[in-house]
């Protein structure tokens, strides 16, 4: 975890965050840190971070929500 203040704009109004969590991965060449915002209070306090609709583009992600076999998140190699 790491101290950064971010603000969201969405359906619930505006979120603020303090922390993000630094996730290393395997993306580019010689891998990389995820940093999403880490959610602790008020309507998206069930979601525990998020990633962006662009970052999830970029990355080519492919998701699949299948309650039977759980949830899960492709990324294809960059």
């Amino acid at each position: 975890m790491h101290g950064e203040q971010n603000r969201f704009k969405s359906v619930n109004g505006i979120t603020s965050t303090e922390q993000v969590a630094c996730i290393p991965c395997g993306l580019g060449k010689r891998g990389c840190f995820i940093k999403p915002a880490v959610f602790e209070d008020g309507m998206s306090k069930k979601a525990p971070f998020l990633l962006s609709l662009p970052f999830l583009m970029f990355c080519r992600a492919s998701l699949e929500l299948d309650p039977e076999s759980g949830l899960r998140m492709h990324l294809q190699e960059i």
